[in-house]
């Protein structure tokens, strides 16, 4: 025959039920509050992560403005420097070298860019460059033996190849300028 329970037994067997659906229930909540508190920990890494990127490339976009605006200018005071010279017959104070002004040193020492567009502009402007330092040489050498030919030269060459040089420079600008806003 079966055993009847009494009505405390089937209390307590409730009780021993409620308690382990309770106890069940507080660490499913407590586990999905960690998981969530590490989703959330998660997240703010990768956001503070895109941050600092961003922050590096916006640094890295104006510095690069800095020196292609300063060797923008020293080579508009060469330039100078060299009209000085042909027109006025001043000592040239510029260099032939072009490794050691501002953008000769930019360009021999910018291995770290990742911008596929300041790339190419910068491996246009390494032979204007070039190029165009050895004007300076030349330039001064037909001041010496043929004065008029030497300012043809140099409204016909040296300023034409500046032209070029600044237009390129200008186009990195506008890139740095861009890759700046963006980030």
């Amino acid at each position: 025959t079966p055993i009847k329970s009494s009505a405390a037994s089937d209390v307590y067997k409730r009780q021993i039920h409620m308690s382990k659906s309770i106890k069940k229930s507080v660490l499913i909540r407590v586990v999905a509050s960690i998981c969530s508190t590490l989703l959330c920990c998660a997240v703010v890494n990768v956001g503070m992560t895109q941050i600092k990127k961003v922050d590096l490339e916006n640094e890295q976009s104006t510095e690069l403005l800095k020196s292609i605006q300063s060797a923008e200018i020293a080579h508009y005071k060469w330039c100078n420097s060299l009209s000085q010279a042909v027109y006025a017959g001043k000592e040239f104070t510029g260099s032939s070298d072009p490794t050691v002004c501002s953008l000769g040193g930019w360009i021999y020492n910018s291995d770290n860019l990742t911008d596929k567009t300041i790339i190419s502009l910068r491996d246009e402007i390494e032979p204007i460059h070039k190029e165009l330092h050895g004007y300076a040489e030349e330039t001064i050498n037909l001041i010496k033996t043929n004065p008029a030919k030497a300012k043809q030269f140099y409204e016909q060459t040296v300023q034409t190849t500046v032209g070029n040089l600044i237009t390129k420079l200008d186009k990195i600008i506008e890139k740095s300028e861009e890759n700046a806003t963006v980030s």
